[in-house]
């Protein structure tokens, strides 16, 4: 059931990126149509990435929290702050490829917009960013980690 949900809802969000593409398309130089396409693909690719990440989010709460739980003895605290850490770095992670990715289409759809081109430079500058940051606290963490335990 969950798969055809998540089918059903990959598909509108495609049908949904075509059409704010076709809009953008025949917009023919109007500014309202053409934002009007422009929030609409942003939209159904937040909502694509959504349906996109859904599982990983799930399957990432589930080993949290301990999955299967028949003949599960508990987790010692290094392994729950572990998955935690993974869990939120991969949040991190997947929302910093959404930001290089509105920043790109805020940068390519531009069409002569100084300030939209500046904002989405701004995104995927910040995006990188958070990229470069996650990856140096999970690098500081696992050093910690071998600091202490040995």
């Amino acid at each position: 059931m969950a798969s055809w949900i998540r089918g059903a809802a990959g598909t509108i969000a495609v049908i949904f990126l075509i059409i704010g593409g076709v809009m953008y398309m025949i917009s023919a130089g109007n500014k309202e149509m053409m934002e009007r396409g422009k929030k609409t693909i942003i939209f159904a690719m937040a909502g694509l990435a959504v349906v996109v990440a859904a599982p990983t989010f799930l399957y990432e709460i589930k080993r949290i929290l301990g999955g299967d739980t028949s003949g599960f003895t508990g987790y010692d605290m290094e392994t729950i702050l572990t998955n935690v850490l993974n869990f939120l770095l991969s949040i991190i992670g997947i929302l910093a490829i959404i930001g290089l990715i509105i920043g790109s289409v805020w940068m390519f759809s531009a069409a002569g917009d100084e300030e939209r081109y500046k904002m989405g430079i701004k995104t995927v500058t910040c995006s990188i960013i958070g990229i470069v940051i996650a990856l140096c606290s999970l690098i500081i963490v696992k050093e910690i980690k071998i600091l202490i335990t040995g």
